[in-house]
């Protein structure tokens, strides 16, 4: 498995657990296959970007 950090300075967004600007683009490679997620550099929280998208058109 590749994991693919993005630049820091691009930060997505606030991070729903710690609430804190530190959530980055993460792209995972495993074989031929990449998904995209996005984690906390600060408490380590993770959630896949469709996950997080559907999270919030539910609210």
């Amino acid at each position: 498995m590749n994991l693919q950090y993005s630049n820091e300075r691009d930060l997505a967004a606030d991070c729903p657990q710690c609430r804190k600007n530190s959530l980055i683009l993460v792209t995972a490679t495993i074989g031929s296959q990449s998904k995209d997620f996005l984690g906390c550099k600060r408490c380590k929280f993770s959630i896949s970007v469709d996950e997080y998208k559907e999270m919030l058109l539910s609210r």
